[in-house]
């Protein structure tokens, strides 16, 4: 049987599809696939894409001012600004993974899935404004906003994956956006929940895990530490969905504080414990 040779740039174009599909096992894209010059019109959807992101807290806290003056809307849409260049901060900082998994070029759009996954990141800014809310009676509009932004945000959590899947849009952008806005998804409610007292302030820890986690990592690497790869994380996409499912219901004027404060243990260890056997994981102390 006579093997046939493929040619040079055809073994080329093999080897960086098969590091990216590799890369998608990991949930990383690899810096040398990742790198690169963005598209300028990636970059102006981008800056336009943030424009209405603005235009739409301005609108929001405005009519949330109309609803209820006594709310302090002009603190919380700055909070809500704040938290808002950061989800852009990491879109930007992101740019060069908008490649789809087995492709080699930056796309020039972002995608119908990767906009859902911004919603969120615009959901969450909208929480943050309730950052030191007070509302009027725990029947009143407003005290009911900050668990259905949040809810709703944890609700498309799912459905901005399924798209990607469905459409086969996928792309490593989007998986990094998932897992940082997850992120700070949990430490913006959890702060939230704090502050407005629906939750124990212990309850900080939930939303600095993971943060504490990365820092954990980078620390390893710089000190020249072996990483090692977690594996599958079913469990850990299960904690994290009742975690937010818990912070969104918690932030809605339905359960009292004290039901919340027995409550928010049976949710919280079992977050971090998935924490500290990542971390014996990463260490190589116990097999993923």
């Amino acid at each position: 049987m006579i093997k046939m040779n493929k040619p040079s740039g055809q073994k080329a174009l093999d080897s960086r599809i098969v590091k990216n599909t590799a890369a998608l096992e990991v949930g990383n894209c690899p810096a040398a696939a990742c790198s690169g010059s963005v598209p300028a019109s990636l970059r102006h959807q981008a800056s336009w894409t943030a424009a209405l992101h603005l235009v739409v807290l301005w609108l929001f806290f405005g009519s949330v001012h109309r609803m209820a003056p006594t709310f302090g809307a002009l603190a919380g849409g700055a909070i809500a600004v704040v938290v808002l260049v950061l989800v852009h901060l990491l879109l930007w900082r992101h740019l060069p993974e908008n490649r789809l998994l087995e492709a080699i070029e930056v796309s020039p759009r972002l995608g119908s899935a990767n906009h859902l996954t911004l919603w969120r990141g615009v959901l969450i800014s909208l929480t943050a404004g309730f950052l030191f809310a007070t509302p009027p009676g725990s029947q009143a509009v407003v005290a009911w906003l900050p668990g259905i932004l949040y809810l709703t945000a944890a609700l498309l959590d799912g459905l901005d994956g399924a798209w990607a899947r469905k459409t086969h849009s996928e792309t490593f952008l989007g998986r990094t956006l998932d897992v940082r806005y997850d992120a700070l998804g949990v430490l913006v409610a959890s702060v939230v929940a704090i502050t407005t007292h629906r939750l124990p302030a212990y309850y900080l820890a939930a939303g600095a895990a993971y943060y504490v986690f990365q820092l954990g990592l980078r620390f390893r690497r710089r000190r020249g530490n072996p990483v090692h790869p977690t594996g599958p994380r079913t469990f850990a996409r299960l904690v994290a969905g009742f975690q937010m499912g818990f912070l969104g219901f918690a932030l809605l004027p339905v359960f009292s504080e004290t039901v919340l404060a027995m409550a928010a243990p049976v949710f919280l260890l079992p977050l971090l414990a998935g924490f500290v056997w990542d971390w014996w994981v990463m260490q190589g102390r116990v097999s993923a």
